[in-house]
């Protein structure tokens, strides 16, 4: 009698094991054919706001304005030039308007 309660016990074992394995593998499938699409997509160059020191832009989702240090890197948002010459970019910590002859490209890291 003990000897099949054993043989129960690692049954049940590998069954939480083959489901485990089972919803480990369902995960990272996605997340392997995500990252090769994103391999294969065109990269963005890096961009950064131009000059020394710190300016202050406009946030237009705040409507405030942020103090930013220049030389930050930022990701230019394409066709978001305004009637002011400047486009919405997004920094590590905020979204605000720059000078579109402000936003540098410096290539690829």
């Amino acid at each position: 009698m003990r000897n099949n309660k054993k043989n129960q016990i690692s049954v049940i074992v590998i069954t939480r094991y083959g489901v485990l394995k089972y919803i480990i593998m369902l995960f990272t499938d996605p997340i392997d054919e995500f990252v090769s699409d994103a391999a294969t997509e065109a990269q963005i160059p890096y961009q950064t706001i131009a000059g020394t020191g710190s300016a202050w832009y406009y946030n237009p989702l705040d409507k405030t304005m942020n103090k930013v240090e220049r030389g930050t890197e930022v990701v230019k948002f394409p066709d978001t030039l305004d009637n002011r010459g400047r486009v919405l970019v997004r920094t590590s910590r905020c979204f605000i308007m720059v000078p579109e002859n402000e936003v540098v490209d410096i290539g690829f890291n």
